[in-house]
Order: structure tokens, then sequence, then C-alpha cells
């Protein structure tokens, strides 16, 4: 019998599936989850990643892509577990990142072609590299 204590709110999806994942790893959730770690996860997120490159039909995209998506956010949790940097401020640094990573969107640059967007994306890139 099911007696999860997080439930799916079609108006929080995102938050929703975070809680259920973070309730896996938390004290009343699953031993085998609590056990897996940051190294765990990357090399489970390496074998979703093949199985979503081999995927051939709409339905096996979709579970490979959640898969994988499984993975990636477990990864951030084990961050957040593991070295103390909370969900929070790792999406805030992944919005500021693709933020600033499209100043023809949100700045004074101008795109108009792919090509071009690849060459700003590549000066900003580079700018980031020598802020370091």
């Amino acid at each position: 019998m099911c007696t999860k204590k997080v439930k799916f709110d079609k108006k929080r999806p995102f938050d929703s599936v975070y809680e259920l994942f973070t309730y896996l790893r938390g004290p009343k959730g699953c031993p085998w989850d609590k056990e897996q770690g940051f190294d765990d996860y990357l090399t489970y997120l390496k074998g979703e990643i093949q199985e979503l490159e081999n995927s051939e039909t709409g339905s096996e995209k979709i579970e490979e892509s959640l898969d994988v998506f499984f993975n990636a956010l477990m990864l951030l949790i084990c961050i957040d577990d593991e070295e103390g940097v909370p969900i929070s401020k790792q999406l805030s640094l992944l919005y500021q990142k693709y933020f600033e990573r499209h100043p023809h969107v949100f700045g004074g640059e101008k795109a108009s072609t792919p090509a071009d967007v690849e060459k700003i994306w590549q000066q900003v890139k580079d700018k980031e590299r020598t802020d370091r």
C-alpha cells in the first residue's frame, strides 16, 4: 500500500517532482535512493542517455527523456545533500547563465540567424572564461 506524503500538483509540476525525489532520499524514503550519491547518479545518467539515443518511438523518447531528467535532477539533489548548495541556488545559477548567454534576446545584441546566435554564444562563453 502506498502511503507517500507527497502529491502531484498540476499547477506546480516541477515542485511536485522535486518533492517526490527529495522524499525518496529523506528519512522515510527509499533505502536504495538514500544510499545513492552523485557518482552513482552520474553513472546512471550516462546509461540513460545511451538509452535515449537508441529510442525510436515517441513514447520511448518520452520515457528515456524522463529517466535522463530523473538522474539529472538527482545529481542536483545530491549536490544539495553532499555539498550544501540548495537547489534554489543551483537553479538561480542556471537561470543567470542562460539569461546572460542570450543577449540577443534580453540585451542589445542583434542576431537574425542561428549562426549569429552561435557567434554571440561563443563570445559570451569566452568572456565567462576570462572572468573566472
